[in-house]
């Protein structure tokens, strides 16, 4: 983990988000392959209503935590989040509208659900048919294998669908020593441990996290695993989300103002116009501090 070429920590575990899809329901749509562009995944969702309208293609969370989507889908399309070195707002870059446009299109479609009330329980919803994709990370691997091993249900993972590029967003935990720290030889020997190929694979197991060192995928055999491979091809195309203190509050304001738009309320124009107005509040601060940085240097 670095910043600004200064080295601040160490990956111990990584993650990231990737398509979970129902390979028996893309079959009957007509597709071999899970979609690889975002002109293929549109299609495919059409097909897919059009078997069962009642139904729909795909599920995205309208939950304000869960802000992943749209923002993959802006560096898919090697949109602006900010800019002026995260000074200010940038969600009226063009880039970034035609992505959010591309991601309204499935509401505006029917191809993913409005509501959220319609999809009590996503694992029920994915078993049943009700949705065929969605986006998530490695937990939900075991979890669907828990949920449905009674259930004649053929399900897989695959990169997600691109369109300038195949982004997805990088995640996971990193292992850092305090400045203060009084043992740092020792914490030091403690991540060394921790980083090691085989306590790395032991720790997969044990926890199902993804293994930070690439070593631990090829001892493991991981990158082999049919529910797995996905996120270590994903994981070779990721980029991380700003490195800021603000970077929370700002994303789950991109979903607030997102989801008004889904539900119909305002335009994605006038949604924009107004959360650039509150991240630059929201950053106000950090040009603050920055502007003060700069006079002292």
């Amino acid at each position: 983990n670095s910043i600004d070429g200064k080295i601040f920590g160490i990956p111990w575990y990584v993650d990231t988000r990737v398509l979970f899809y129902r390979s028996d329901i893309l079959r009957q749509a007509g597709f071999s392959h899970p979609p690889r562009t975002w002109q293929e995944w549109l299609a495919v969702s059409r097909k897919i209503k059009q078997l069962n309208p009642a139904n729909y293609a795909i599920f995205f969370s309208l939950v304000h935590a869960d802000w992943q989507v749209p923002v993959i889908l802006i560096l898919q399309n090697e949109g602006k989040i900010l800019r002026n070195h995260n000074r200010y707002g940038a969600f009226d870059d063009p880039n970034t509208v035609e992505a959010l446009q591309f991601y309204l299109r499935f509401f505006e479609e029917g191809l993913a659900p409005r509501r959220m009330s319609e999809v009590a329980n996503i694992y029920h919803g994915f078993g049943s048919g009700f949705f065929a994709m969605f986006i998530t990370g490695p937990w939900n691997v075991n979890e669907l294998n828990r949920r449905l091993k009674d259930q004649t249900v053929e399900w897989r993972t695959a990169p997600l669908p691109g369109r300038k590029n195949r982004l997805s967003v990088a995640g996971g935990s990193s292992l850092v020593i305090s400045r203060r720290s009084r043992q740092k030889e020792a914490a030091w020997r403690f991540i060394e441990f921790l980083s090691r190929p085989d306590i790395q694979l032991r720790f997969y197991q044990a926890s199902k996290d993804l293994p930070a060192v690439q070593a631990a995928w090829k001892d493991g055999k991981l990158q082999n695993d049919p529910q797995i491979a996905a996120f270590y091809q994903q994981l070779h195309q990721v980029q991380a989300t700003p490195k800021i203190p603000e970077w929370e509050r700002i994303a789950t304001k991109l979903q607030e103002h997102l989801e008004t738009v889904v539900y119909q309320q305002t335009t994605l124009e006038n949604a924009l116009q107004t959360l650039n107005a509150e991240v630059d509040r929201i950053l106000e601060k950090r040009r603050w501090l920055l502007n003060k940085q700069n006079k002292q240097d």
